[in-house]
């Protein structure tokens, strides 16, 4: 799992690429030309030689993040930069819209709430998150970049998303960290802790990320059934059964369906 500390050595330890940075700059000077520009105008623009700013073009048109429409002279930024950006702002528009709906879910039951976003298949980073209103509450830090560990119920319920062989074959690759005595670190109990999520719908994880600190999560979808988010309550496990009691898993379905039904009327 990667550390806080572990992310300030990267980046004070670790080279630096300079031709991925130039080719920023290239990107750049293209974003600012909207109907496009030449290498002469680009090479203008970046101060970097035309020859240069020629060979990070042909490496960058490799991956899609710079075209040239119709095979002309003219460059302009690629159809993999337009699904970055439509990414960061549905990411954005989905931030907008679950801050009313922690906000709820927090006062309701007077707990801390939670909204991830899938990174890839097997992490989440944390997108927002509402405090517990109560002088004692959970106080889950979240401090490191990604939710990487088996152990949390959001990186769960994204290996539910997977079928079951794909996500044995996953938690055998994964670092399983022993956080607490009640942390499941076998891949068997792991991949049954799965299927339970599969199962049920929902994740409920209990003093294994923390002493004291229980979890319930459901999974967030778009109008085509994509997962999009992981929408969580944190509380003391003291109060958990209270919680269940009280509605708790209904209550984040109904949200979640509430998010979906919002990404529906904004497209």
């Amino acid at each position: 799992m990667t550390t806080a500390d572990d992310t300030v050595d990267l980046l004070q330890g670790t080279g630096r690429n300079t031709s991925l940075a130039r080719a920023f700059e290239v990107l750049e000077a293209l974003a600012v030309h909207e109907t496009g520009a030449s290498v002469a105008e680009l090479a203008k623009a970046t101060g970097l030689p035309r020859s240069t700013v020629a060979r990070l073009l042909a490496s960058l048109f490799d991956v899609g993040a710079a075209a040239r429409p119709r095979g002309g002279r003219q460059w302009v930024l690629g159809p993999t930069i337009s699904r970055l950006a439509a990414g960061v702002d549905s990411t954005s528009a989905l931030a907008a819209r679950a801050r009313p709906i922690l906000n709820e879910l927090s006062a309701r039951f007077r707990e801390a709430a939670m909204i991830a976003v899938p990174v890839d298949a097997l992490s989440a980073r944390v997108l927002d998150q509402v405090p517990c209103p109560r002088i004692v509450g959970a106080v889950p830090s979240w401090s490191e970049p990604l939710l990487t560990s088996p152990a949390s119920g959001t990186v769960r319920m994204l290996l539910a998303e997977l079928d079951p062989a794909e996500a044995r074959t996953a938690l055998q690759h994964l670092r399983r960290e022993q956080f607490t005595s009640a942390t499941k670190t076998g891949v068997d109990e792991l991949a049954r802790a799965v299927e339970e999520v599969r199962s049920l719908g929902h994740s409920t994880v209990v003093d294994e990320i923390e002493e004291g600190l229980a979890g319930v999560g459901v999974a967030v979808r778009d109008r085509h059934a994509r997962l999009v988010g992981l929408l969580s309550v944190y509380l003391p496990t003291v109060r958990l059964a209270e919680a269940m009691r009280s509605g708790l898993v209904e209550q984040l379905h109904r949200s979640a369906e509430r998010l979906r039904e919002q990404s529906r009327a904004t497209e």
